[in-house]
């Protein structure tokens, strides 16, 4: 994928599809840049969202993932770099991943029985510069992957 490519709106919108390609688990996808700043959102059956937030609280879950990743940058150096955050809720979870180069990050609404870690090596994988593929590459090679969870709908 061309660095700035997912920065632009267009961009920012195929990035969430791609994503929510990656596992069925995933119900929401959000492209946030490095400051937080929500991009694009995409739900995979809008009709039966378990998520809607108003312009207020997508806000604050930007400036939320912002401040956990830089909060989490100082045990970075003990243990390692933060792979990805997760808020377990009674009927979902809320995760997020950084995207490689300090580029933003992806927030996600999945069930609340989904492999987080799973997607999150889905994400990072298919977004990370270093490896040379395309997040298209990266779904089309994970198609005869079965996601651990299916889809709640």
């Amino acid at each position: 994928m061309d660095e700035g490519v997912w920065l632009t709106l267009q961009g920012a919108e195929e990035l969430c599809r791609k994503i929510l390609r990656l596992s069925d688990s995933i119900l929401e996808s959000s492209i946030l840049d490095e400051s937080g700043t929500v991009l694009h959102r995409l739900t995979r059956d809008p009709a039966h969202s378990k998520y809607q937030p108003t312009p207020e609280a997508l806000q604050k879950y930007g400036t939320w993932v912002n401040l956990l990743f830089s909060m989490a940058k100082e045990a970075d150096q003990i243990f390692g770099s933060t792979e990805y955050i997760t808020i377990a809720h009674s009927n979902f979870k809320n995760a997020a991943v950084p995207l490689s180069q300090n580029r933003g990050f992806v927030a996600m609404v999945v069930d609340r029985s989904a492999d987080v870690e799973h997607i999150a090596s889905l994400i990072q994988s298919a977004t990370s510069k270093e490896s040379g593929e395309s997040v298209q590459t990266h779904v089309e090679e994970q198609s005869t992957h079965k996601s651990r969870v299916g889809s709640s709908y």
